[in-house]
């Protein structure tokens, strides 16, 4: 059947929700007569393949989905969907005509809901245990219709087997074929499945067993502390040891990880997760989880029959899972408060789409900037009618910051959600009738449905190597590159309101030659101040430093009874540790420490014509509108460890900091004389040279040496120097280095440290470009991608006069600050734990964590 329907513009939201929930009795139309209705719309419709983009999950420009009241409406041209809302804007500039409308109600007999708790156990999409994509048949039912608008409007329940077979098989394949956001969402996850082989599983030497006969599974506990739980095999030896201590207390007591200092026996296997099909392997060598492909050979060495075990502990991906999901407003500071959930307009939380915590406090603290809020909120989608048709909104910045900005300020998705016993809300946050007791059920768990910007994480990280991906990410990172993808959109558009323009301003460092004491001035672009936290400033250092004495004797101590007690085969008691201290630290002496003198080796004074110590401190040149600061707690350990200090920043609500201010030249003070970069010869570190020649080594051959080891250190030259005797390069005569013409965006201050740590000058200014001063990063570069930093010094230098690049204005205000927002990280590494964020919002503090506000 047919049904008269005046889709106008217009229309209702009540009204169309009528038309498309309930049946309509009336008039029918014979097959000729729909053919003859339909066929002058034909040309312009499509028939999807499987490589075809096909969106259904989720309209375009809102965060409305196939679960909100009038469901979604797929173009059968260009397959695109989007809302009732936002279908007028679309049908106007497409001229489409035909859509399918694809609504989905919760089932209402409880009996009918097959998999509403199915437990989630792997970290997958579309397999068993894991995320099943189309599971929604088990617990709603899914209406469908044929929505044609001008100049039909008629609405044609489906299936209807009168239709044109071009329709019908255009409805099939939009029905059939993954849609373009699983397709993505799919890319992003890493299954178990993906594991490497591990490079130590094949020629893996395990050690006699007979000292280590198999026990059976009921006596299986660590042997140095009796723990029963979290257990862990070692495939060499056979030892079994409890697991490592996770930042939130839970685990073991660190046993195998101990063994595997003492031992460096590289494959471990966890109790309780050996099955006939695997288990969870790691490798202390490789650091990661890997594969054995010689698993059930190994395990049987040790007596275990790998098929008669079942699974009786969590997997590794199941215990990632339950950190994530236990992480409530208790790990944070606000544990014992009383906290209320808020709603509305500015309320909105972010689904978590798996380790996307980062992402969401981060997004949530910009769009409560004013500015923000002007630039990208438009609930009428104004830009949307400004694009061609042609345009890939799924890949436009600005569009998806428009649609995050709606969902996250306009409060239509601000809902509470569904008490998890009780089935009294549809998933896309329909209202469905509720007792007054179940309503204050669902307040009180402080959950809403929020949005998921499945599309947002897409176009911002598509072509960054992390960020598209599932894994945890480090928040600044992740606003440094956000804001240079939104910077370079703003100037390819000629935008004269860039929104990133509020947190740019310029670092003002002061050189000064210790020999000759003349200085010079460089100015460079910051988007955030990096603050190293000075523990030394702290009132309780002292107590800290004892602390620190106290650890170190308890963990000697501790190894040396676990050795003892292992010689004599006896269970290892492990002592109580001493009591945490935790250093305070001010944000003021983090600032006042920021601005300090330091001493740097290396600078090369023109003054001098030489090398020697130069004095240098830093400044802000301009003070922005909003200062994004960041605490440095993660250091890199000897071993070359990312590791995060366990240090309190004492809370600051306003900041004066007008000592921070630089002033430029001072009276008085000479400048460094200029000097032809071409006229110099090539980076030497002439200390190096200088411990040669003292030990009677020829000058030149020195020099060369030292040059062709990248200026690391004396015993590289030296062992370069015996090893390459009578070889004309330790001849070859020192000539003026030859500019290449191009500059490089590196802060001087880093490029030294690198040097320091015995890497090249020249190889660590370009690095230090390529990752826009991040020493980490460019760390990481000279040794796993040195072939990017050699191709960037071989590129031939860009002619800079034909490039006009739009001046950088800078915005300079006074030095007073109030503090209004925080991003805080729960974890003890990057790789792992929780963010949240604080805002200031009317005068109170909010806390956004995920899906809580």
């Amino acid at each position: 059947t047919t049904n008269s329907l005046s889709l106008s513009l217009s229309f209702t939201p009540a009204q169309l929700q009528h038309h498309m929930s309930h049946s309509h009795p009336s008039s029918s139309a014979s097959p000729n007569s729909l053919q003859s209705l339909l066929s002058p719309f034909l040309k312009k419709v499509q028939i999807p393949h499987e490589h075809s983009k096909v969106y259904k999950d989720e309209c375009l420009l809102s965060f409305d989905t196939v679960y909100s009241d009038a469901g979604l409406f797929v173009s059968l041209n260009t397959f695109q969907c989007y809302s009732k809302g936002y279908l007028h804007k679309y049908e106007k500039k497409s001229h489409d005509t035909l859509y399918l409308n694809i609504k989905r109600i919760e089932k209402k007999d409880p009996n009918e809901k097959l998999h509403k708790d199915q437990e989630i156990k792997r970290l997958a999409i579309g397999v068993e245990g894991g995320f099943q994509v189309d599971s929604f048949s088990d617990n709603y039912d899914e209406l469908l219709s044929l929505v044609c608008l001008e100049p039909i409007n008629q609405v044609i329940q489906l299936p209807n087997d009168e239709l044109p077979d071009k329709i019908q098989k255009s409805i099939s394949g939009i029905l059939k074929f993954a849609s373009a956001e699983k397709k993505e969402a799919i890319k992003a996850w890493v299954d178990d499945k993906d594991y490497k082989e591990s490079k130590y599983a094949r020629d893996l030497k395990q050690l006699d067993n007979e000292g280590h006969p198999p026990l059976p599974r009921e006596n299986w506990q660590c042997k140095e502390c009796g723990m029963k739980d979290n257990l862990w095999l070692c495939l060499t030896c056979g030892q079994i040891l409890c697991g490592r201590r996770y930042f939130d207390g839970s685990g073991g007591n660190n046993h195998m990880v101990d063994h595997n200092d003492q031992t460096a026996h590289p494959l471990v296997v966890k109790m309780g997760t050996i099955t006939p099909e695997g288990a969870d392997v790691f490798s202390y060598a490789e650091n990661d989880m890997v594969l054995d492909p010689l698993l059930r050979e190994h395990l049987a060495y040790w007596g275990i029959d790998q098929d008669k075990m079942k699974k009786t502990s969590k997997s590794m991906a199941e215990m990632e899972l339950d950190l994530n999901k236990n992480l409530e407003f208790s790990s944070i500071s606000e544990a014992g408060k009383n906290l209320e959930p808020l709603f509305g307009p500015g309320f909105t939380g972010l689904c978590n789409m798996g380790n996307t915590c980062y992402m969401a406090s981060t997004m949530q603290v910009l769009f409560s900037i004013p500015e923000w809020k002007k630039k990208y909120y438009d609930p009428d989608f104004k830009l949307f009618d400004e694009l061609p048709l042609s345009t890939n909104i799924t890949d436009n910045v600005e569009v998806q910051l428009t649609k995050l900005a709606n969902g996250l300020l306009s409060g239509d998705y601000s809902i509470p959600a569904e008490d998890e016993s009780e089935h009294t809300t549809s998933e896309g946050g329909d209202k469905m009738d509720t007792s007054d007791d179940e309503q204050k059920t669902k307040i009180k768990s402080g959950e809403q449905h929020g949005i998921t910007p499945r599309s947002f994480k897409n176009v911002i990280g598509r072509d960054h190597p992390e960020f598209s991906t599932n894994r945890q990410q480090d928040a600044i990172e992740y606003f440094q590159y956000l804001m240079s993808k939104i910077d370079q959109n703003e100037r390819g558009m000629n935008a004269s309101d860039d929104p990133v323009d509020i947190f740019k301003f310029k670092m003002e460092s002061r050189w000064e030659c210790t020999q000759s004491h003349n200085v010079k001035y460089t100015d460079e672009e910051a988007l955030n101040l990096n603050l190293p936290v000075p523990l030394e400033k702290s009132p309780n250092f002292s107590v800290y430093m004892e602390y620190r004495e106290k650890l170190e004797k308890f963990e000697r101590e501790d190894k040396e009874a676990m050795k003892k007690a292992t010689e004599e085969n006896k269970p290892h008691l492990p002592k109580d540790r001493p009591e945490a201290v935790r250093p305070r630290v001010t944000m003021l002496d983090c600032l006042r420490n920021f601005t300090s003198d330091e001493i740097v080796d290396g600078f090369y004074s023109t003054a001098i014509k030489g090398r020697t110590q130069a004095r240098k401190n830093t400044r802000l040149g301009t003070f922005p509108d909003y200062l994004v600061v960041q605490i440095q707690r993660y250091y890199l350990t000897n071993m070359g460890q990312p590791k995060k200090m366990d240090v309190s920043i004492d809370e600051v609500q306003e900041l004066d900091l007008k000592f921070m201010r630089g002033n430029g030249l001072r009276e008085g003070e000479v400048l460094l004389p200029e000097e032809d970069e071409s006229s110099q010869g090539p980076d030497i570190n002439m200390d190096i040279v200088n411990q040669l020649v003292d030990m009677g080594m020829n000058e030149l051959h020195a020099k060369n040496a030292v040059l062709e080891t990248g200026n690391s250190n004396a015993d590289a030259a030296i062992t370069f120097l015996f090893a390459n005797q009578g070889n004309p390069v330790l001849d070859r005569p020192i000539e003026a280095k030859k500019s290449s013409g191009k500059t490089y965006n590196a802060d001087e201050s880093l490029v030294q440290n690198m040097v320091s740590m015995g890497m090249s000058e020249a190889e660590s200014r370009v690095a230090l470009h390529l990752t826009k001063n991040d020493t980490e990063a460019a760390i990481d570069m000279m040794f796993s991608n040195m072939e990017a930093v050699q191709k960037e010094m071989n590129a031939p230098a860009q002619e800079e006069a034909k490039i006009e690049k739009p001046p950088t204005t800078y915005c300079d205000g006074n030095e007073q600050y109030e503090l209004f927002a925080m991003v805080s990280h729960i974890g003890t590494h990057t790789s792992c734990g929780h963010y949240v964020a604080h805002i200031k919002i009317d005068g109170q503090w909010v806390i956004f964590n995920d899906r809580k506000v």
